[in-house]
């Protein structure tokens, strides 16, 4: 009895002991981490949502992955799981049964995704990719799935675009503000603004990143933040390429062709591009002077056309020393010529006077800009864990020969008809050369933390030759000339550190930055010089929620600098009542940005909410005044500060496999406060935008699109301006397995696009109102040489992976 007892004592002490090791084994935490690349480019998939579940196929958390593919999941018990990673545009890929045990504290998981579309063994596989992909820090607009911007240009693309609003005349704001810098493929674009997006055609671009807040890994350039162009490029090996072909009634024609060739040792890309595009644009405006003595009204109506013909040709080389190592030289050639016509005529009374007079103005403008460049790059990617080093230098020079006839006619009673009483003819050239050398490295320091470092540096000069001629009908000459130098260089250094900590993902950077510019004007020798030293910093707190959710708060600080023709002090002729001139006083302005964005994943899509605070501190602003002549002077001051508070909401839905809808709309308070024509200025309105598109993926490789957008009334400096509705239709049909397709679109389908913009101050009141042609009406043809190639053995495949036990 007394054995038996011993025995059974034994026996509950070892199942004590086992439970109390295997109690010990479950308590153990466990760490899962990996990166996800594209299967076809070997490239990181930022932001694709990796979700763990267990054997039961519970739940156990998610995350998404960082901008360099990695995903992090922490804090886990040592028990079997399978492993889910999905990403918008790729296959879903599902790893089951991964196994934990007492001698590993990590797993890493390499994950490659296949792409949802490609074609295999007569096999078509579409998956729906959305129209755009919106991210924790950015958003990508997919441009070919916008079909009403078929044959257009960047311009058309953003019309749809969050955070991003296109007024009548293709200007383009971010949030408000036209203080956004350009980059094509992540480097700086010759021409600036609204300019260098119209110059884009829409069927060479890939993506468009819109970026409100960036880090200081980003040049400081833009209050607004960056829009970023991606040019096309295919990634599979041999030849590919695409051509298309479009017209529209504007009249409007363009063209562009992309090939490459790839092999593993090297790569061969080249495109070129046409475009002719014409516009039409009829406008009205009443002014009323008001002069000491008296009162002058001002009543002005005009048409103008403008044609724009673009030529450009750009070659990449690259060449693969090893998987580490990547060497590429890159060069770009492109011309332009920009011609204007407008007739204008305008009917000139006083209040005090029966006396009138109606001027009729001819006039007809031609720029020729050129522009070319040279780009070496030489990529070191160390590993598959972030470690990397670029080194990239980039030249570019640019000229602009601008010649401008105008011809002023009058009629008045005295002369019983119309006499032409004076010519002036204005000449102009600019030549910009720019040299940038970056050089970028990434460190990881482990799997939870990474540092970045650079060094930047942008050397900038431009020259400007200005001259005029007056003929008047009394035969008095008279000449002005003018030469101005801009000479701008600028040197900075940045870091950013990294941290993982749980559920938190912690950046934080600073940038430092030097600038020593001049201004010059040659003929009278006058030199203007302006030095600041400045740091821009930035910071990013990002939390994963449940169900692969994220929620970020960011910051970061940025500035706008002047143009040469807003630093030059000589009076220029705009017409004959307006003249503008530079102020060399005139500062950089300097913006404050802060966001809260969240991002929910749901069955059907994603729903992105953004909370957004912009302070413009030291604001350029255009200052108007009269001079003894009743002529309009305009030119730039710092006097102001404006802010904007506002929030945007964006989703895309997948109502169904053939519908999906695109929803943004944005709200925003702005603010304006500070000095003009030496009186306090307090300016304020309330701002909204809303667009809805929908899209249909019919059967037979048929889509239709359908966009709507309406923009709210705003305030100015010294005015408002009126709200706008727009309307967009595109169809598209797919041909021959892909390989040809056929795109109609209709752009302001109810001509309903118009602008009215009112000023007022004590010296004035303006009211101009503009109206373009419309509908423009646009088809395309596109053929893909060798588009989709056999690369996937596995059609039934949804990726790879590689597990390895740490």
């Amino acid at each position: 009895m007394k054995k038996i007892s011993i025995y059974i004592l034994m026996l509950l002490a070892l199942s004590g002991i086992g439970k109390a090791q295997n109690q010990v084994f479950l308590n153990e935490k466990f760490t899962i981490n990996g990166l996800v690349t594209d299967s076809q480019t070997g490239k990181p998939i930022e932001y694709a949502t990796v979700s763990l579940f267990s054997e039961t196929d519970s739940l156990i958390t998610g995350t998404v992955c960082n901008v360099e593919g990695v995903f992090i999941l922490t804090e886990l018990k040592k028990i079997n799981y399978h492993l889910s990673v999905d990403f918008i545009g790729y296959k879903k890929l599902n790893i089951n049964n991964i196994q934990t045990n007492s001698s590993s504290e990590s797993i890493q998981v390499d994950v490659k995704l296949q792409r949802a579309e490609i074609e295999l063994d007569e096999v078509n596989i579409t998956g729906h990719i959305q129209t755009i992909d919106y991210k924790i820090d950015k958003k990508v607009i997919n441009v070919g799935k916008n079909l009403t911007a078929e044959g257009g240009t960047a311009v058309d693309v953003l019309k749809t675009a969050p955070s991003v609003q296109v007024d009548l005349e293709g200007n383009v704001t971010m949030r408000g503000s036209s203080d956004f810098a350009v980059l094509i493929d992540g480097r700086p674009s010759v021409l600036s603004g609204s300019d260098a997006l119209s110059m884009i055609p829409a069927g060479l671009i890939q993506n468009i990143e819109i970026i409100t807040n960036p880090s200081v890994k980003f040049n400081p350039e833009g209050t607004a933040g960056i829009i970023n162009i991606i040019t096309k490029q295919e990634k599979s090996e041999g030849m590919a390429g695409i051509i298309n072909v479009s017209a529209g009634n504007a009249p409007e024609y363009s063209s562009d062709m992309l090939l490459k060739y790839s092999s593993k040792k090297f790569s061969l890309t080249g495109s070129l591009d046409y475009s002719n595009r014409n516009d039409r644009m009829t406008g009205n405006s009443y002014r009323e002077t008001y002069l000491q003595t008296d009162t002058q009204f001002l009543s002005t109506s005009a048409a103008r056309n403008m044609q724009h013909v673009r030529y450009s040709a750009r070659g990449i080389a690259e060449y693969y020393f090893s998987k580490i190592h990547t060497f590429s030289v890159q060069a770009e050639f492109s011309k332009m010529g920009l011609n204007f016509n407008s007739s204008t005529s305008n009917n000139l009374s006083w209040q005090k006077s029966e006396e009138q007079k109606f001027y009729f103005t001819d006039e007809e403008t031609e720029i020729s800009p050129v522009s070319k460049r040279f780009q070496i790059t030489d990529f070191y990617k160390f590993n598959d864990k972030g470690h990397e080093l670029k080194i990239n230098f980039d030249y570019g020079l640019s000229s602009e020969n601008k010649n401008e006839t105008i011809q002023q006619f009058l009629f008045s009673p005295e002369y019983q008809s119309q006499v032409k009483y004076e010519d002036i003819v204005i000449n102009s050239s600019e030549n910009q050369n720019r040299t940038n050398a970056n050089f970028d490295y990434v460190l990881p320091i482990n799997t939870y933390s990474q540092l970045e470092a650079g060094f930047q540096t942008s050397l900038y000069k431009s020259k400007t030759d200005y001259s005029a001629s007056y003929l008047y009908v009394d035969s008095i000459n008279a000449n002005e000339n003018d030469r101005s130098e801009l000479v701008r260089d600028i040197y900075a250094a940045y870091s950013t550190y990294s941290q993982k900590i749980g559920k938190f993902d912690v950046k934080v950077g600073i940038r430092a930055e030097y600038m020593n510019q001049s201004i010059s004007q040659l003929i009278v020798n006058k030199k203007y010089d302006y030095r600041k030293f400045s740091f821009f910093p930035s910071m990013y707190f990002t939390y994963s929620l449940p169900n692969s959710d994220q929620i970020q708060l960011s910051y970061s600080r940025r500035l706008n600098r002047p143009s040469e023709r807003d630093l030059n002090p000589y009076i220029m002729f705009t017409d004959g009542f307006t003249l503008m001139k530079g102020n060399p006083a005139l500062e950089p302005e300097y913006a404050n940005l802060a966001e809260l964005n969240y991002m929910k994943k749901l069955k059907i899509g994603f729903l992105s909410f953004e909370l957004f605070y912009r302070e413009t501190n030291n604001k350029m602003t255009r200052y108007s005044e009269i001079n003894d002549a009743g002529v309009l002077v305009l030119t730039w001051k710092n006097l102001n500060r404006d802010y904007s508070l506002g929030s945007e909401i964006s989703t895309n839905l997948e109502i169904a496999k053939w519908w999906s809808v695109m929803i943004k709309g944005s709200v925003f308070q702005y603010k304006l406060t500070g000095e003009y024509l030496e009186s306090e200025v307090v300016k304020e309105s309330f701002n909204w935008e809303s667009n809805l598109m929908n899209q249909f993926s019919l059967k037979s490789g048929t889509s239709l699109q359908l966009m709507l957008m309406y923009k709210s009334p705003s305030v100015t400096v010294d005015g408002n301006m009126s709200g706008m509705f727009l309307s967009d239709l595109g169809l598209k049909q797919e041909l021959f397995k892909h390989r040809l397709s056929v795109s109609f679109s209709v752009r302001d389908i109810f001509n309903t696009a118009k602008m009215n913009i009112n000023s007022q101050t004590n010296d004035y009141y303006i009211s101009n109102q503009m109206s373009r042609k419309a509908p423009i009406f646009m088809i395309k043809l596109g053929f893909r040489i060798n588009n989709y190639k056999q690369e996937h053995t596995n059609p039934n495949s949804e990726g790879d992976y590689n597990i390895y036990m740490n």
